[in-house]
């Protein structure tokens, strides 16, 4: 909690004060929580029944991995609002639209595991992406740490 509360202060002195640069600062704090969450509960293994532990973690994946998307979003949208970003602007956006389709992607996944857990017959697309998704939110994971790592970059300098 007071880590989040730190790294929310240390943003908030950074990033000019806007609606979209409060809605990406408090997105990324519950992108924090849910991810911490998730960490303590196992996940269950694909087309098992869930556990209240699996059930715990996919909820909390979720949470986290659209809080995640749309945090970078609003960022990156602030980051071209403010002359001093400017420059790290286009990368950001890139990057975070490029997370918008992980996410979409891993959620679309996500209903193709859930599908199986409950004995549903999974069709085409929903049957790919739910063998991808552990690729998937891998991938997302490190667009997220490059794009937090450009960000960590650019404040230090």
């Amino acid at each position: 909690q007071v880590h989040l509360e730190f790294r929310k202060l240390c943003l908030n002195s950074w990033v000019h004060y806007t609606g979209q640069s409060n809605i990406g600062l408090t997105l990324m704090a519950i992108w924090g929580v849910a991810v911490i969450v998730a960490g303590f509960f196992n996940t269950d293994l694909k087309a098992e029944k869930m556990s209240w532990h699996g059930t715990v973690h996919s909820i909390a994946s979720s949470i986290g991995v659209a809080a995640s998307a749309m945090t970078l979003i609003f960022l990156s949208f602030t980051f071209t609002l403010n002359e001093s970003t400017q420059s790290i602007a286009f990368v950001t956006l890139i990057m975070a639209v490029v997370a918008i389709i992980l996410g979409v992607l891993i959620l679309l996944g996500l209903v193709g595991d859930m599908a199986l857990k409950y004995h549903h017959k999974v069709h085409g697309i929903l049957l790919f992406l739910h063998k991808l998704t552990g690729l998937t939110e891998r991938l997302l994971l490190g667009i997220s740490a490059v794009w937090l790592t450009i960000i960590i970059h650019y404040i230090i300098k």
